[in-house]
């Protein structure tokens, strides 16, 4: 196979842009030596962290990787892209293209050769606007277009046949798939220690074991670092909120998954983040129920959402209706910063638009309500409901079975788990679980058992492969 692979690679698109701050975006991990602890890594991306490694196994194979980086224009003039096309260099690889050093009417030749295209899909990203013009050279030439981005799970990647959150191909399927999942048994062709491996049948035990050892562990338990668990308690247990209040992980104001700018997707939510919050604010004030919410850790809300977000909360803070909060150890709407997961914990319910915080509500097994259209929407793990005023009073009037909410949420953790590319397997892992997502056989890497392709994508499964 021929694919077009973009990088979104948020370390380079840093060094493209010194003007902004470096801690607090979407890399993981502190960027200054100072600030690491001993044997801690540096700032990293998972997505290109996972990609770099799969190409030697997508090259050995026999496939053609076409490297393009979606939020960089000087990518591809730098050691880290010429090493793949540099003979004398320990990295070179001979399927390996890197697209921007072509001249444009061969960079047109080569898409059109290409049998799909991988895209994170910032078509605004770079101000060439050469995304624009990759996306558009796809849909002349006919070459499928499927999505990748930041994965639920610590330290994953998500790839998806069509796109992201609402647009995503699993959207109107996720409840077949999960429960196609969870109903394999053991199929005696295939060897036992590679189903192991691989992908082995749902026992609701391993579950409970990885949910809590991602809770546990050192390095990551959310898609970003949290805050230390026990200092975000002691500050619930010191304010008497605990149990009392609705959780919201608060998103980026004109956030590209709301609006839909920047991803080339149609608005995920009627309402942006402010207007969201206001009409959360009043059902909550009406049933006297406080709110907690955390920041957005991404440098944009932290230098320019924030104050807008402290306004909002100040001129809702500083009605009439609310004085009796203030009687308490809290106030009416607090912003906090802290750990979500105790937050998560200590709440009544969370809720978001479309944010990746329902990682963390399956690892809490809290009960989730989003007002956007995501991936999830129709997964019985969470409640989903674009009419605000209906869906929060769902959720404050408890209208829903909490114990199947659960189970769901136990299924799609597996589910997730079992799909998503990892920066712990190995780059053949990695490659075998993109071609089941992107449904392409051709992708299986040599020695791969060819039963487990029948097993995870055939017949038995809704999205049969190609």
């Amino acid at each position: 196979m021929k694919i077009l692979f973009d990088i979104c690679d948020n370390i380079t698109m840093l060094d493209d842009h010194r003007n902004r701050p470096r801690d607090g975006g979407d890399s993981i991990g502190p960027w200054s030596k100072a600030h690491r602890k001993e044997g801690q890594r540096g700032s990293y991306d998972a997505r290109w962290y996972i990609l770099k490694k799969m190409l030697p196994v997508l090259s050995q194979n026999g496939h053609t990787i076409v490297l393009r980086n979606a939020v960089s224009d000087k990518w591809h003039k730098g050691k880290g892209a010429l090493r793949y096309e540099d003979k004398n260099s320990e990295y070179y690889l001979k399927n390996v293209v890197i697209l921007d050093r072509r001249v444009k009417w061969r960079q047109e030749e080569i898409i059109k050769e290409c049998d799909c295209y991988v895209t994170c899909s910032f078509v605004n990203a770079r101000e060439d606007r050469s995304n624009v013009w990759v996306l558009k050279m796809c849909e002349k030439y006919d070459v499928p277009i499927h999505t990748y981005d930041m994965g639920w799970i610590p330290d994953t990647m998500w790839v998806d046949r069509g796109g992201l959150f609402g647009s995503s191909y699993f959207c109107n399927i996720i409840n077949l798939e999960v429960a196609n999942l969870c109903k394999r048994q053991w199929n005696p062709e295939i060897d036992a220690t590679e189903q192991l491996q691989q992908n082995p049948p749902y026992v609701p035990k391993d579950v409970e074991e990885f949910r809590l050892g991602v809770l546990n562990q050192e390095h990551l338990t959310s898609k970003r670092p949290q805050p230390d668990k026990q200092k975000t308690q002691d500050k619930i247990d010191s304010m008497e909120l605990s149990g009392k209040y609705i959780y919201i992980p608060i998103q980026k104001i004109k956030d590209g998954s709301i609006t839909g700018a920047g991803f080339g997707f149609p608005p995920m939510a009627k309402f942006d983040v402010l207007p969201t919050l206001d009409r959360i604010a009043r059902i909550a004030l009406d049933h006297k129920i406080p709110i907690v919410i955390k920041p957005h850790p991404h440098w944009q809300c932290t230098h320019k959402d924030l104050p807008r977000i402290q306004e909002k909360v100040n001129a809702w803070n500083g009605l009439k209706e609310t004085k009796h909060f203030r009687e308490k150890k809290y106030d009416f709407i607090n912003i906090v910063d802290g750990n979500t997961h105790t937050f998560m914990s200590n709440s009544m319910f969370a809720t978001s638009i479309c944010s990746a915080s329902i990682i963390d509500a399956l690892l809490t097994r809290t009960p989730m309500l989003y007002t956007g259209k995501t991936m999830f929407m129709h997964s019985g793990a969470i409640k989903c409901d674009l009419d605000i005023d209906k869906g929060v009073k769902m959720m404050i009037n408890q209208e829903y079975d909490k114990d199947k909410m659960i189970l769901d949420g136990q299924r799609l953790l597996w589910w997730l788990n079992k799909t998503s590319l990892h920066m712990k397997h190995t780059p053949t892992e990695n490659v075998r679980r993109l071609a089941i997502q992107l449904g392409y056989k051709k992708l299986l890497p040599r020695g791969v058992n060819r039963h487990i392709w029948e097993w995870e994508v055939g017949n038995q499964m809704s999205n049969g492969g190609r």
